[in-house]
C-alpha cells in the first residue's frame, strides 16, 4: 500500500519574503508570483536573529548588536555599586558577551573597519565594567 502526503507550502505576505544578495547599489526587482500571492522583495531580513542585508555588509547586524549591548550595559553601570567583581564579570559573560558571539562567523568578515573598532570599543566598555575601572 502506498501512502503520500500532500504538502502545501504558505506563501502569505507576512512570512514569505524574497531577497536579492549583490554589490551593486542598485538591483533588479524581483517579481515573483503566484495565483494567490505576490512575494515582496526586501533590503534586509531577520533570519534566527541574524539581520541579512541585500549586499552582505553586516551594518544592520552591527548596529542590532551594539544598541542591544550598550542599552545592558547602562543598566548595568546603574546597578554597579552592588556587585562585587566576580558578579561582574559572570553578568557580562551571561547578558553581553553572546550578542557580540551570535553568528560573528557569518557577519564579522564583512563589515567595514570603522564598524570593527567601534565593536573593539564596545568590548573594552564591557571589560572596563569588569575590572571595575
Amino acid at each position: 500500500m502506498v501512502c503520500y502526503k500532500q504538502v502545501s507550502i504558505y506563501l502569505g505576505e507576512d512570512k514569505t519574503k524574497c531577497i536579492l544578495f549583490t554589490k551593486k547599489k542598485t538591483h533588479k526587482q524581483l517579481n515573483i508570483c503566484n495565483k494567490s500571492a505576490k512575494i515582496k522583495q526586501h533590503k534586509t531580513i531577520d533570519y534566527l536573529g541574524c539581520i541579512l542585508d541585500n549586499n552582505l555588509s553586516g551594518e544592520h547586524m552591527v548596529l542590532k548588536v551594539l544598541n542591544k549591548v550598550n542599552s545592558k550595559l547602562k543598566f548595568l553601570y546603574r546597578q554597579s555599586e552592588h556587585l562585587n567583581p566576580q558578579l561582574r564579570r559572570m553578568l557580562c559573560n551571561a547578558l553581553l558577551q553572546p550578542h557580540f558571539d551570535y553568528a560573528s562567523t557569518s557577519w564579522y568578515p564583512l563589515i567595514k573597519q570603522c564598524y570593527k573598532q567601534i565593536l573593539q570599543v564596545a568590548q573594552n566598555i564591557c571589560i572596563r565594567f569588569c575590572l571595575g575601572l
